[in-house]
């Protein structure tokens, strides 16, 4: 029997430069130790694929391996079919008799990319077991399909790569793969607190509104694009600096934040208020992260002031993580058996 195999991969905040991948290109995203994580085995009968999620959807479903393409973006499996079936477009291989199992930690729908987590790890664990035939760079170019093209989300470059690269990065996703990748670091003497405002929106929609008032011009939309732009490059310069300066960088996350909420107008009143409070307990900064009109806010703090503005937001209806940056970013079992893994897989389509 095959050996199971596992990838895991964290979600991701944008420190800076939300939706700015699919406008001028540049953002800066950190990976987070929340994590997706998918583990394959061949259990199933021929010619078909199982399929099995944790919380918070805890379901099992088996599919013909011909059907796969057949995909319905509303159901609880859409992400990890998807990925499989853009797996096996790529590599021509079969999936036969294998079970896909993912479990998550990452918040679903949360502007955490849980969804980019979840295909990265489906499409490295698929790779692993067919012993590699995608590099590194094709795996997350292969994840960025799933849902750009299978699955039509609108998803830009950043999440999958804020993903499955780790730590602290600026990219330049003018080109793709992106033109420019730089490690950063975070300040020392400074924390991430991460705060879930649990309010769910279609995020898909959220983007084509976005897109729409980008390619119409829209004076606000542009606005907000060219100003942040700015933004991103002067956070890049503070964080690949020696010792950047972590009142500086929360005075940047605050100033995105305006224009997320005044040009971009997907900030909500609980995100204001959650900020708002945040600043008045001595945080560096606060801002919201991913698509927005709901989702989480990042708070960065002073780590001797970070209970105080915990308990500053414990009424409000929201969910607090405290988490580190994740710097391991993709993590695959190990390739041993690799013989018995190429005897095992498929024949061709």
């Amino acid at each position: 029997m095959l050996k199971e195999m596992t990838a895991s991969c964290p979600g991701r905040i944008c420190l800076a430069g939300e939706d700015l991948d699919w406008t001028t290109g540049p953002s800066i995203l950190a990976a987070i130790g929340l994590r997706a994580e998918a583990a394959v085995c061949r259990r199933e009968k021929p010619r078909h694929l199982g399929l099995s999620t944790g919380a918070p959807y805890s379901r099992r479903k088996l599919v013909a391996i011909d059907a796969l393409d057949h995909n319905d973006p509303t159901e609880a499996f859409s992400h990890i079919r998807a990925a499989a079936a853009v797996f096996r477009r790529t590599t021509g291989l079969r999936l036969d008799g294998l079970n896909v199992a993912v479990r998550s930690t990452v918040p679903p729908g949360a502007g955490l990319s849980s969804s980019a987590a979840v295909v990265v790890s489906v499409v490295a664990a698929l790779n692993e077991v067919f012993c590699r035939p995608l590099d590194n760079h094709q795996v997350i170019e292969a994840a960025f399909a799933t849902e750009m093209e299978q699955l039509g989300t609108g998803a830009g470059q950043m999440d999958f790569y804020g993903c499955a690269l780790g730590g602290v990065q600026y990219l330049d996703c003018t080109a793709d793969p992106p033109a420019v990748i730089e490690q950063l670091a975070m300040p020392a003497n400074s924390e991430l607190i991460i705060v879930d405002t649990l309010t769910k929106r279609r995020t898909k929609d959220v983007i084509a509104t976005k897109r729409l008032r980008w390619a119409a011009h829209e004076p606000d939309m542009l606005t907000y694009v060219d100003e942040t732009t700015a933004l991103v490059a002067e956070m890049r310069h503070l964080l690949a600096g020696s010792r950047p300066a972590p009142y500086r960088l929360g005075e940047l996350f605050t100033a995105c934040q305006s224009l997320l909420r005044d040009r971009l107008h997907v900030s909500t009143d609980l995100i204001d208020e959650t900020v708002q409070r945040s600043l008045s307990r001595g945080a560096y900064g606060a801002k919201l992260t991913g698509t927005g009109a709901g989702g989480c806010v990042i708070v960065l703090a002073d780590p001797d002031g970070a209970d105080g503005i915990v308990i500053a937001l414990r009424d409000l209806p929201v969910a607090i993580h405290r988490t580190l940056i994740d710097d391991d970013g993709l993590v695959v079992s190990s390739a041993e058996g690799c013989d018995a893994a190429r005897q095992a897989r498929g024949t061709r389509r």
